[in-house]
């Protein structure tokens, strides 16, 4: 496995173990059988806008790329794929559908194989860095998260900085 693939790696283990201490913390998404599908991540971004943080609020290197600059999505367009810029999000709920969710999706449904001239190819490093420095940032500003046992277990030589 070469450097940015395990970078990727990283970013897939933190993002999914992000995700179990959520739904621990009751933010768990049910289908009709009460099988866990995911997160409510406006309910996330309700609580992060609960505590007062804002988008600005974030570290700058984080605000820069995620929020000012947000991933490309892949979208289907007359049956081919394309890729597509994403508005600057200007609330937690928007930064979460508009920029953190789409870096996750783009790099765990394998839509970073797809490079181009319009794609995210040559930021794919700084994309990966300012994902998981904002999980990070995750667990010292959500309440709550710094205590749940999911996110430090096993954390090995990951590390947020």
């Amino acid at each position: 496995m070469n450097a940015v693939e395990e970078r990727y790696a990283d970013f897939i283990l933190l993002h999914m173990k992000l995700e179990h201490a959520l739904v621990r913390m009751g933010y768990g998404r049910f289908d009709a059988k009460n099988r866990i599908i995911g997160v409510k991540w406006d309910d996330v971004a309700k609580k992060l806008k609960a505590t007062k943080k804002t988008l600005k609020d974030l570290p700058g290197e984080i605000y820069c790329i995620l929020v000012c600059n947000p991933p490309k999505s892949l979208e289907s367009v007359e049956y081919t794929l394309k890729w597509a810029d994403n508005n600057r999000p200007s609330s937690w709920q928007g930064f979460f559908r508009g920029s953190y969710l789409i870096l996750r999706n783009n790099i765990a449904h394998g839509n970073k194989l797809l490079q181009d001239q319009n794609s995210n190819a040559g930021r794919n490093s700084e994309l990966l860095d300012a994902g998981i420095k904002f999980i990070g940032w995750m667990q010292e500003n959500f309440p709550s998260i710094d205590s749940e046992p999911s996110l430090k277990k096993n954390m090995g030589d990951i590390t947020f900085d």
